[in-house]
């Protein structure tokens, strides 16, 4: 990993925790295969009948498409309807009209494409059905593909499942009404290590424990940030490592990393969000990983976050956090892209899931304090995710306290250095004021951070 990367990860860190998981967005292309249709991620099995082109238009199998995505299908005479929730779409075979009934109220259309009967099956144009269902289609050429996104099966997984992460995700952004959000959190990580390569001179395990506690606070105003934080960094067993590694060049980083005691974290956040960090308060940082000469006579360090997560996820993330709330985020995300296909979607319905099964209604309890909802989320230790628990403070649908505590513990995990043992533990405070303080200005002399 290159010394820009490391410093990259280290400084953005705190700031992605706030913002999204990061995943990776494979890309790839495949020249021949038949046409696929996936539904929020997941390809549907169209076993008897593949998906075809008519006259440039996709006609898909009705019952296999329209019945995954929770569609309640009937014939009569020629006829077909498919209902879901308040939306009703009525078509007949061989005729180019049709009608839909959403909450009561008609309209007539008049289609490209009149479906067609096919091996006994019935075909169905996907772009109409799945629009006027309220989904979203996309076409990936490359792959074929047939690409329906239904933000709104999320959401009402989301609403029944998991209240409180219905909550989180519809908790208005602080962008421009200003407000401070004052932070206290520890991470603790216990390392443990058999080294086994060549860059080891012997056999002996390696025990690293490191500790981070940070305090500060956010200022937000005007679609900027502010971002203050003390670090306090413990760490032992790093300095016994480095004199196991024969590269000296390494040695010498990782000794110089554990004398590190004390960290001044200064970060301003613009409306892209560029990460522009204070360079006096990470010095003792950029001196142990050899680059501090890069950037004499420079105040600030320019992260390019939004950029980074847009390129590693696929999710638009500038778009996402500009609107009210993750909820209208990912909503107008999907309705503006025509290029968000399969591996993206996937990502963002297992995010989904993740909340959905870490937060749902049996491990929840709400009750009021104060005139606000508390939703507390009771500890839980599955295996499957890392055990927390939380409390959130929710008063006139605004977050005004956040207390979480998650921890998780790998074992026996094999990679290119050796066999590991990872813990990590995290015990975070967050709660928001209403306060006043001077305009946030971004910083205009600054050296660019490199992503290779």
């Amino acid at each position: 990993m290159r010394i820009r990367k490391i410093l990259t990860v280290i400084l953005s860190v705190f700031i992605i925790l706030s913002c999204f998981t990061n995943v990776v967005f494979a890309k790839y292309t495949i020249e021949h295969k038949d046409i696929t249709v996936t539904y929020n991620g997941e390809e549907i099995e169209c076993a008897d009948q593949a998906p075809v082109i008519k006259n440039g238009r996709t006609m898909v199998p009705l019952r296999a498409v329209f019945e995954r995505i929770g569609c309640k299908v009937s014939f009569n005479k020629g006829n077909i309807t498919a209902v879901r929730g308040d939306e009703t779409v009525t078509l007949s075979i061989g005729n180019k009209n049709a009608q839909t009934i959403t909450n009561g109220a008609k309209k007539e259309h008049v289609l490209d494409a009149e479906p067609i009967i096919e091996n006994d099956k019935t075909l169905v144009p996907v772009r109409f059905v799945a629009e006027a269902l309220g989904c979203k289609i996309n076409w990936n050429a490359n792959q074929k593909e047939v690409v329906i996104i239904d933000t709104a099966s999320w959401k009402k997984d989301i609403k029944e499942n998991a209240p409180i992460a219905d909550n989180l995700l519809s908790a208005p952004f602080a962008n421009a009404e200003e407000n401070i959000i004052k932070h206290s959190s520890t991470f603790e990580f216990d390392f443990k290590l058999k080294p086994q390569n060549k860059d080891v001179k012997k056999q002996s395990d390696a025990n690293i424990k490191l500790r981070l506690a940070f305090n500060g606070q956010t200022h937000s105003k005007d679609n900027k940030k502010k971002m203050s934080y003390t670090v306090n960094v413990k760490s032992s067993g790093l300095k016994s490592y480095a004199n196991q590694l024969n590269d000296k060049e390494q040695k010498q980083k990782l000794q110089k990393l554990a004398d590190i005691t004390k960290l001044n974290l200064e970060f301003t956040l613009d409306e892209d969000y560029n990460a522009y960090a204070e360079i006096a308060g990470i010095k003792k940082l950029t001196d142990a990983l050899g680059v501090s000469d890069s950037l004499k006579n420079k105040e600030y360090l320019k992260i390019p976050l939004g950029e980074i997560m847009t390129e590693k996820s696929g999710l638009p993330l500038g778009t996402i956090l500009r609107t009210g709330s993750l909820w209208d985020g990912i909503e107008q995300s999907v309705e503006e892209s025509n290029t968000m296909f399969t591996q993206t979607s996937k990502t963002i319905n297992d995010i989904m899931l993740l909340f959905k099964d870490m937060l749902t209604k049996d491990q929840t309890e709400i009750k009021k304090e104060n005139g606000a909802t508390v939703y507390i989320l009771k500890e839980k230790a599955d295996g499957k995710y890392p055990t927390c628990s939380a409390k959130l403070t929710v008063k006139d649908n605004d977050i005004k306290k956040c207390e979480l505590k998650a921890s998780s513990d790998y074992s026996e995990i094999s990679n290119e250095y050796g066999v590991f043992d990872f813990k990590w533990s995290a015990d975070v405070s967050l709660s928001k004021t209403n306060q006043k303080q001077s305009k946030i200005n971004v910083p205009t002399d600054f050296a660019e951070l490199e992503i290779k």
